[in-house]
Protein backbone atom coordinates (compact mmCIF):
# COMPACT_ATOMS: atom_id res chain seq x y z
CA UNK A 1 0.00 0.00 0.00
CA UNK A 2 1.47 3.63 -0.97
CA UNK A 3 0.70 5.57 2.05
CA UNK A 4 2.48 8.86 0.80
CA UNK A 5 4.50 10.26 -2.19
CA UNK A 6 6.68 13.36 -2.68
CA UNK A 7 8.95 13.58 -5.69
CA UNK A 8 12.22 16.08 -5.52
CA UNK A 9 15.62 15.87 -5.77
CA UNK A 10 17.52 14.45 -2.35
CA UNK A 11 19.87 11.38 -4.37
CA UNK A 12 22.90 13.28 -5.67
CA UNK A 13 24.08 10.14 -7.97
CA UNK A 14 20.60 10.67 -9.76
CA UNK A 15 20.24 12.86 -12.34
CA UNK A 16 17.16 15.09 -11.90
CA UNK A 17 14.46 14.61 -9.20
CA UNK A 18 13.12 11.00 -7.94
CA UNK A 19 9.78 9.68 -6.38
CA UNK A 20 10.24 8.98 -2.48
CA UNK A 21 7.42 6.47 -1.79
CA UNK A 22 6.10 5.36 2.02
CA UNK A 23 5.01 1.70 0.93
CA UNK A 24 3.48 -0.58 3.90
CA UNK A 25 1.85 -3.98 4.37
CA UNK A 26 2.13 -6.94 6.60
CA UNK A 27 4.63 -8.73 8.11
CA UNK A 28 5.31 -12.22 9.27
CA UNK A 29 3.29 -11.89 12.62
CA UNK A 30 0.56 -10.42 11.03
CA UNK A 31 1.72 -6.71 11.76
CA UNK A 32 2.57 -3.77 9.44
CA UNK A 33 6.14 -3.42 8.17
CA UNK A 34 6.64 -0.49 5.97
CA UNK A 35 9.30 1.69 4.18
CA UNK A 36 11.14 4.49 2.31
CA UNK A 37 11.44 3.53 -1.08
CA UNK A 38 13.48 5.62 -3.78
CA UNK A 39 12.20 5.41 -7.42
CA UNK A 40 13.27 7.05 -10.53
CA UNK A 41 13.40 6.04 -14.09
CA UNK A 42 16.94 5.44 -15.42
CA UNK A 43 16.91 5.28 -19.24
CA UNK A 44 13.46 2.64 -20.39
CA UNK A 45 13.81 1.28 -17.09
CA UNK A 46 11.97 2.28 -13.69
CA UNK A 47 14.67 1.54 -10.67
CA UNK A 48 13.35 1.32 -7.00
CA UNK A 49 15.73 1.24 -3.65
CA UNK A 50 14.55 0.72 -0.51
CA UNK A 51 16.13 3.49 1.76
CA UNK A 52 15.00 3.14 4.95
CA UNK A 53 12.70 0.38 7.00
CA UNK A 54 11.05 0.19 9.95
CA UNK A 55 9.46 -3.42 10.69
CA UNK A 56 7.38 -2.44 13.30
CA UNK A 57 5.52 0.70 12.22
CA UNK A 58 3.87 2.84 9.60
CA UNK A 59 6.50 5.16 7.72
CA UNK A 60 3.65 7.40 7.21
CA UNK A 61 4.55 10.73 5.22
CA UNK A 62 7.80 11.98 3.65
CA UNK A 63 8.71 15.51 2.51
CA UNK A 64 12.01 17.13 0.83
CA UNK A 65 13.98 20.22 1.59
CA UNK A 66 16.72 22.03 2.41
CA UNK A 67 16.85 22.02 6.39
CA UNK A 68 20.38 21.60 7.52
CA UNK A 69 22.57 24.26 6.06
CA UNK A 70 25.74 21.77 7.42
CA UNK A 71 24.96 19.34 4.96
CA UNK A 72 25.03 19.44 0.79
CA UNK A 73 21.93 19.37 -0.89
CA UNK A 74 18.42 18.14 -0.17
CA UNK A 75 17.43 16.09 3.06
CA UNK A 76 14.28 13.71 3.25
CA UNK A 77 11.97 14.01 6.83
CA UNK A 78 9.55 11.24 7.25
CA UNK A 79 7.04 10.65 10.20
CA UNK A 80 6.13 8.00 11.41
CA UNK A 81 3.28 6.28 13.39
CA UNK A 82 5.57 5.03 16.29
CA UNK A 83 5.71 8.84 16.77
CA UNK A 84 9.82 8.81 15.42
CA UNK A 85 10.45 12.20 13.27
CA UNK A 86 13.15 11.08 11.51
CA UNK A 87 15.89 12.95 9.37
CA UNK A 88 17.43 11.35 6.29
CA UNK A 89 20.62 12.92 4.23
CA UNK A 90 22.85 11.30 1.25
CA UNK A 91 26.65 11.16 2.58
CA UNK A 92 29.69 8.87 2.11
CA UNK A 93 27.65 7.00 -0.67
CA UNK A 94 24.36 5.80 1.61
CA UNK A 95 21.50 7.96 2.84
CA UNK A 96 21.91 7.91 6.72
CA UNK A 97 19.29 8.40 9.22
CA UNK A 98 18.97 10.56 12.76
CA UNK A 99 16.47 10.24 14.80
CA UNK A 100 15.64 13.71 15.88
CA UNK A 101 12.56 13.28 18.52
CA UNK A 102 9.40 10.69 19.56
CA UNK A 103 6.27 12.26 20.12
CA UNK A 104 4.29 11.44 23.44
CA UNK A 105 1.00 12.34 24.71
CA UNK A 106 0.32 13.90 27.88
CA UNK A 107 0.11 10.31 29.69
CA UNK A 108 3.88 9.73 28.17
CA UNK A 109 2.64 7.27 25.77
CA UNK A 110 4.21 7.44 22.31
CA UNK A 111 1.76 9.27 19.57
CA UNK A 112 1.42 8.59 15.93
CA UNK A 113 3.28 11.58 13.89
CA UNK A 114 1.90 12.65 10.39
CA UNK A 115 1.20 15.46 8.82
CA UNK A 116 4.48 16.88 7.51
CA UNK A 117 5.24 20.16 6.00
CA UNK A 118 8.52 22.13 4.88
CA UNK A 119 8.46 26.15 4.16
CA UNK A 120 10.27 29.16 5.46
CA UNK A 121 7.27 30.55 8.02
CA UNK A 122 9.68 31.12 10.73
CA UNK A 123 11.11 34.93 10.41
CA UNK A 124 13.34 34.53 12.82
CA UNK A 125 15.41 31.81 10.93
CA UNK A 126 17.06 32.31 7.86
CA UNK A 127 16.24 29.40 5.40
CA UNK A 128 13.23 26.10 5.27
CA UNK A 129 11.71 25.11 8.59
CA UNK A 130 9.61 22.03 9.10
CA UNK A 131 6.64 21.17 11.03
CA UNK A 132 5.09 18.01 12.19
CA UNK A 133 1.93 16.85 13.78
CA UNK A 134 -0.45 13.75 14.50
CA UNK A 135 -1.94 12.49 17.38
CA UNK A 136 -0.20 14.09 20.59
CA UNK A 137 -2.11 17.98 20.53
CA UNK A 138 1.07 19.54 19.13
CA UNK A 139 2.81 21.18 16.33
CA UNK A 140 6.44 20.70 16.41
CA UNK A 141 9.03 22.72 14.06
CA UNK A 142 11.95 21.41 13.18
CA UNK A 143 14.71 23.55 12.65
CA UNK A 144 18.51 24.08 12.44
CA UNK A 145 20.06 25.44 15.92
CA UNK A 146 24.07 25.48 15.68
CA UNK A 147 24.70 22.84 13.22
CA UNK A 148 21.81 20.46 14.59
CA UNK A 149 18.56 19.60 13.60
CA UNK A 150 15.87 19.97 16.83
CA UNK A 151 13.05 19.88 17.86
CA UNK A 152 11.26 22.88 18.61
CA UNK A 153 7.22 23.25 20.09
CA UNK A 154 5.27 25.72 18.47
CA UNK A 155 1.68 24.71 19.69
CA UNK A 156 -0.10 22.50 22.20
CA UNK A 157 -3.61 21.96 23.25
CA UNK A 158 -3.84 21.03 26.86
CA UNK A 159 -5.98 17.71 27.44
CA UNK A 160 -8.82 17.87 30.28
CA UNK A 161 -8.49 14.22 30.50
CA UNK A 162 -5.69 12.46 29.30
CA UNK A 163 -8.13 9.25 28.51
CA UNK A 164 -9.16 11.74 25.95
CA UNK A 165 -6.35 12.36 24.19
CA UNK A 166 -5.64 11.08 21.13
Amino acid sequence: TVKAIEVGDADPTVPGEEIWACLSGWNDEGGIESNLTEIYKQGDQWVTKLIFQNPTALVANVRIGELWSDHIGNELIVAELSGWFRLLYYQDGEFKVEDIFQSDTISGQSSGLEGLAIGDFNPLNEGDEAIVTGYYNKVTQLIEVDGQVVDDLAWSKDVVDPRLEI
